[in-house]
């Protein structure tokens, strides 16, 4: 017994000296640089980089360089319009790691810092360093479902939307709505309704003239600034555009709907049937006016990701719609 043990350490002894002999793997040689040719460095392939962008200027060179860290897409047009600086490089450089920066409004955000650079990219997006209504631009009715309605985008005089429909009694307020939009609410009401929930269209469709006598009649009794806070002045109305609708419960009012059941439904929900809630809580600073949790509006197939980017429709107009 005493031998056969003998015998097998033997064989495993052996056995571990054949394997720590045996030699090692031969790493696969480097490819070696062409004779002749100097090797590539980190600057060469920068400038290769840089070479491939248009509006490249090799008289430029030096400067696309300095600031390479920008981006050979963004350091070659920001150079060459002179925007950045060795003063500004930094705050350019967090404000191009945001998500929705807009080359096109660089110098925009460098002259209206917030506290944030989310905070920067976001109020400059939604245009909230223009003047309101002094600075606004006519909005693009061919933008149809996804048109823009706010303090910076007004309506050509007399427009009316076409597809409008009427809305029957049983939904609310007897005014109109963009077939579109009427169509998919009732399918978000009859959805509603299957839960034991219940509300009704309170305002939709409003003409300009109607804008007119609601806005006045606003200002005379609090004032232009208050006024302006949660009324929007004609022309500049989300209404006009035909696929908004205000909505509210029997037993609630403006200042007490958030607090229904049907509000956190429709919160939740609304997106799934084209619309989104135009005015979000906490958002006032970038839409321009107050939260509104009855104010919704029909955007059709993008509503889900609206919702889901977290941005107001102001910022994603601007980054998704217009596309800067």
């Amino acid at each position: 017994m005493k031998r056969k043990l003998f015998l097998l350490l033997a064989l495993l002894l052996i056995c571990s000296a054949c394997t720590s002999s045996a030699p090692a793997e031969t790493p696969e040689p480097s490819p070696t640089p062409t004779p002749g040719e100097p090797a590539k460095t980190e600057t060469d392939f920068r400038v290769e980089q840089l070479q491939t962008i248009a509006g490249f200027d090799e008289t430029r060179l030096e400067d696309y360089l300095q600031y390479f860290d920008l981006g050979p897409h963004y350091v070659v047009p920001l150079v060459n319009q002179g925007i950045v600086n060795e003063e500004n490089y930094g705050r350019l450089l967090d404000l191009t790691h945001d998500p929705y920066f807009l080359l096109s409004r660089a110098s925009r955000y460098l002259d209206n810092p917030k506290e944030t650079v989310r905070e920067t990219v976001e109020s400059v997006n939604a245009d909230r360093d223009r003047k309101p209504f002094d600075e606004a631009v006519e909005n693009d009715p061919s933008k149809d479902l996804l048109v823009q309605a706010n303090k910076y985008y007004h309506f050509p005089d007399g427009y009316v939307p076409e597809d409008m429909v009427p809305i029957a009694a049983q939904y609310g307020i007897q005014t109109s709505l963009r077939e579109p939009a009427y169509e998919a609410y009732i399918r978000m009401y009859e959805a509603a309704r299957t839960e034991g929930l219940d509300f009704y269209i309170t305002s939709a469709y409003r003409s300009y003239d109607k804008q007119v006598s609601l806005y006045n009649n606003y200002v005379r009794n609090d004032g232009v600034e208050a006024a302006d806070r949660y009324s929007a002045r004609p022309g500049f109305s989300d209404h006009q555009t035909g696929l908004t609708v205000d909505i509210l419960t029997s037993s609630s009012n403006f200042s007490t709907f958030e607090y229904t059941a049907e509000a956190k439904w429709l919160a939740e929900n609304a997106p799934r049937f084209g619309f989104i809630m135009r005015y979000p809580d906490g958002k006032e600073d970038v839409t321009g006016y107050t939260y509104e949790s009855w104010h919704f509006r029909y955007v059709g197939d993008i509503a889900e990701a609206v919702t889901a980017s977290g941005l107001t429709y102001d910022e994603y107009y601007t980054y998704f719609v217009r596309g800067e």
